[in-house]
């Protein structure tokens, strides 16, 4: 678990990816071509600056560490909508009947 502050945070995200990339030994350039994201973004990114989540999703894609996706994806649309939206059944006073006026 990555603890401290957002500064540190990033920080400490950057360095993991900048190691992962070198493992794979691509280069800054390749890797940016690669995941679709600038250059100069990854490697503010890796220096500890702050990065889109499209930018940080494709990177993992390009790294091959995109696992963790699957965990975050819901069983399927009905269980996520009923996990947001709990259906209540509505109550209601029962139907007044007319007074008979003679």
């Amino acid at each position: 678990m990555i603890l401290g502050t957002k500064s540190e945070v990033l920080h400490d995200i950057g360095e993991r990816m900048r190691k992962r990339r070198l493992r794979l030994n691509l280069s800054r350039a390749e890797a940016a071509e690669r995941s679709g994201i600038c250059e100069s973004t990854l490697k503010n990114f890796e220096g500890g600056s702050g990065i889109s989540l499209w930018g940080f999703v494709s990177l993992c894609r390009t790294y091959g560490h995109d696992a963790w996706l699957y965990d975050l994806e819901p069983e399927s649309v009905a269980d996520y909508a009923d996990r947001i939206r709990p259906v209540k059944k509505r109550l209601r006073a029962a139907k007044r009947k007319e007074a008979v006026h003679v």
